[in-house]
């Protein structure tokens, strides 16, 4: 099946304004009523879509101007659990708010985008002071020719990761692009997460894009839905154009996408490689997971990062 108009990135404002949204922050609303008694689950909800769309607009990949941090992690934001990071971002974002003196929010207002900026800088250095966001520990493996490496160690530096020297350091071992399996070409691929009350609608996450871009779509475009998460690998082995991919959308991309299988890597080697999970996991990550014909999704991104790339060089 062929889908026009994909709608990435999707309008987060809007679509936290629905009832199934308002209904998952009863929770949260329950234990910050100590913090402000006039809380709904209405208010907190169009509250964090109108903040996701804020930080998409001034920090996502279609931003105008320098974009002055990372955009926070698009999981932090999934997690509706009583104590959970939702509940604590939304905890950061009533004390910064009542330090700031602000009798509201407002990140749909234009004229106060620089001041939204400042709250987010600040909203994430108290997340990194919780412990909330991850330490990226990248270990470049000997596969990569020099070339591809330093432009690693560039990028790696602009997002705030570090280089280690050893695997056994590392959150992610980094391998060539190429041992990456990026499906058939003209086919996009996606996992799907979750479906809707009403099974009418599925929660999917696309291939090469990052998690902010998860959308509903039809359940009659998919097949199946993916319950096993399986345990997350420690390092993560993948390929290098995850962090070429962070950097063009300015977000931490999912690792699943760009795991590499011990096979193809002994393959393009002609060696023998010890096995590891990682493939396995990855395949039955995707056991489910819909095709659905349409023009290739990883070369746009890819072609855009190389003429970006050029367009530094030549500067």
């Amino acid at each position: 099946m062929v889908r026009q108009n994909r709608p990435f990135p999707h309008n987060f404002a809007k679509e936290y304004e629905n009832d199934d949204y308002y209904r998952r922050f009863e929770n949260i609303r329950q234990n910050l009523l100590p913090l402000d008694s006039s809380l709904t689950n209405k208010y907190l909800s169009t509250t964090i879509g109108q903040l996701l769309q804020f930080m998409e607009t001034s920090l996502g990949r279609n931003a105008t101007g320098a974009r002055q941090m990372m955009k926070i992690p698009h999981s932090q934001f999934q997690d509706y659990q009583s104590g959970g990071s939702l509940e604590k971002i939304i905890r950061h974002c009533i004390e910064i708010k009542k330090k700031q003196g602000w009798r509201r929010f407002d990140f749909s207002n234009p004229s106060k985008s620089q001041e939204n900026l400042k709250f987010l800088i600040e909203l994430r250095q108290n997340l990194i002071q919780d412990g909330m966001l991850n330490s990226y520990k990248l270990f470049i493996s000997k596969y990569i020719e020099e070339e591809e490496k330093n432009k690693i160690i560039t990028v790696a530096a602009e997002l705030g990761a570090s280089i280690v020297p050893s695997e056994e350091e590392s959150t992610h071992v980094l391998y060539p692009s190429s041992f990456c399996d990026e499906g058939e070409e003209g086919a996009e691929y996606l996992r799907s997460l979750r479906y809707s009350s009403d099974k009418k609608k599925t929660f999917v996450h696309v291939w090469f894009y990052p998690d902010s871009y998860d959308h509903w779509v039809s359940s009659t475009e998919i097949e199946g839905i993916n319950d096993n998460v399986p345990e997350t690998p420690k390092p993560w082995h993948i390929s290098c154009s995850w962090i070429f991919h962070s950097k063009y959308f300015n977000e931490w991309m999912n690792e699943i996408d760009y795991e590499v299988d011990e096979d193809d890597i002994a393959n393009k080697l002609n060696s023998q490689i010890p096995k590891k999970t990682k493939s396995k996991r990855k395949r039955e990550a995707n056991s489910e997971s819909t095709i659905i014909t349409t023009s290739p999704i990883t070369s746009p991104i890819n072609n855009q990062i190389i003429e970006q790339q050029n367009e530094q060089n030549e500067q």
